[in-house]
């Protein structure tokens, strides 16, 4: 059988309040029972010791029976007891009770606990115990009574008095203990299944709209306000969907632009080889053709290394391996890489870095990449006869590097997004530049890893401006 949290909590209150209110109940009517006896005991006490105080002064005494059974039964009526007196020996001689006096009838004797407690010099007590004669729970109290001229054992007087109405009390105070703890216990219920709903509700809202997650839908938001852990996971979750929306859409975005990336050069290669092998293309055009599926082979190679790159990067699988080296050197090495390309579109490099050299402590294949990737779109979008600057500044510990080229811009609506994959502000010039869309989000990747910064700037018709940070090397920060 399935339970669920409003019934488990609610349940739990139930055994905790039963356990509490039970323990509670029988400590403090027990204890309210014990102290009832113990007042009984003492009234008791003190109307014996009255009595030993009227037999020692011979206000009472045992040949006066008339006026005996007058004080004494009149006492056991306020008292509800029986009195027995008895002599030096314990044998009793009149039974007291409210309708008067009456000698022992059979004869008896107290209890042998009484008459050596008595005669001891010391008084008898005994409290809540039954009484097989009176067939009921009784309080007994017995003293010695001394006399005064020769100091021995003169008599003993013994009060008893069952505890009925005791009991009576006790149970009324129970009626009325009871009957406040069941009213707490009802109230308790109440609030508690107010407060379960209160916090089960967002529950079981958070567990439908995670159902909704599971079968695709991302649009479920929770309104749930509550200043409190419920909220915070309320708002969590409300975080958590936006983010898994947010994948969902990045996933099929990534799906369809690899899907027409790797479709074109794809097309192109099969229609050329298809082209040739059907006679189509005449044999003295091969060498054209083939030059043409060589490089829509390499750019198919580029776009699948990239992915790799990418997909290490994200997963941990691409460790950096830090050391330090001379930043000028790697720059002016990646320029030489693409000294052709520069001299076809005759571009002019403005170059401004410091003299000697600027070490900086970093992983230098990966940083490379950055540039690489970085310098290749610059040199890709700078239009033929323009120009690409490139500076480095030393501040705060760090080397700023900048890559700035003269090309068409980005608008300034698109710049937060050139570090997601595949994004091109302008798909057919991407596609006309051999673009894969993979180059800054994996600049951006390599530094996050390096826990350093990039920020891209641009204005239209003027071109586009990069600038990223290293860390100094070691070495170098001690000059500073």
């Amino acid at each position: 059988m399935r339970f669920s949290l409003a019934k488990k909590l609610i349940l739990i209150y139930l055994l905790v309040v039963v356990l509490l209110t039970g323990v509670l109940g029988v400590v403090l009517t027990s204890s309210y029972r014990t102290e009832l006896t113990q007042m009984r005991a003492n009234e008791l006490t003190e109307c014996a010791t009255e009595i030993t105080k009227l037999f020692e002064t011979g206000q009472l005494s045992i040949v006066d029976s008339l006026y005996l059974n007058f004080s004494l039964s009149t006492l056991a009526k306020n008292y509800h007891a029986v009195f027995l007196l008895a002599d030096s020996d314990g044998n009793v001689m009149y039974e007291i009770t409210a309708d008067g006096m009456k000698g022992a009838q059979p004869a008896r004797t107290l209890d042998t606990n009484v008459i050596n407690t008595l005669e001891n010099g010391k008084n008898y007590v005994r409290e809540g115990y039954y009484n097989k004669e009176y067939n009921a729970m009784m309080v007994t109290v017995a003293v010695p009574i001394i006399n005064q001229k020769t100091g021995d054992l003169y008599c003993m007087i013994n009060i008893s008095s069952n505890m009925n109405n005791i009991n009576d009390s006790y149970y009324k105070i129970l009626s009325k203990l009871w009957l406040p703890i069941l009213s707490a216990v009802i109230i308790g219920i109440v609030l508690v299944s107010f407060l379960t709903y209160r916090v089960t509700f967002p529950l079981k809202e958070m567990s439908n709209a995670s159902r909704q997650i599971a079968k695709g839908n991302f649009d479920k938001v929770l309104d749930i306000k509550s200043n409190d852990e419920i909220g915070d996971l309320a708002d969590s979750y409300n975080i958590m969907a936006k983010e898994l929306a947010k994948s969902e859409s990045m996933k099929r975005d990534f799906v369809a632009n690899i899907t027409h990336e790797l479709r074109s050069p794809m097309t192109s290669i099969n229609g050329f080889v298809q082209g040739m092998l059907d006679g189509t293309i005449a044999e003295a055009d091969y060498k054209h053709y083939l030059n043409i599926v060589s490089v829509e082979t390499q750019r198919l190679n580029k776009l699948i290394t990239e992915m790799l790159d990418l997909s290490r990067i994200e997963s941990g699988v691409f460790p950096l391996n830090k050391s330090s080296f001379d930043l000028n050197e790697l720059l002016r090495r990646v320029i030489i890489k693409f000294s052709q390309n520069l001299d076809e579109k005759n571009i002019e490099l403005d170059i401004n870095l410091p003299e000697g050299k600027t070490m900086v402590y970093a992983d230098p294949d990966r940083i490379e990449q950055v540039v690489q990737n970085i310098f290749d779109n610059a040199v890709k979008f700078t239009p033929d006869g323009k120009s690409i600057r490139i500076w480095t500044v030393i501040s705060n510990d760090k080397v700023f590097v900048t890559i700035e080229d003269s090309g068409q811009g980005i608008e300034e609506e698109h710049l937060p997004y050139i570090w997601d994959r595949f994004f091109t502000a302008d798909r057919a010039r991407t596609s006309s530049k051999n673009g894969t869309g993979l180059g800054l989000p994996i600049v951006k990747k390599i530094l996050d890893q390096h826990k350093q910064e990039i920020k891209a700037t641009s204005v239209l018709s003027k071109g586009s401006t990069f600038t990223f940070t290293l860390e100094l090397s070691k070495i170098i920060k001690k000059e500073f």
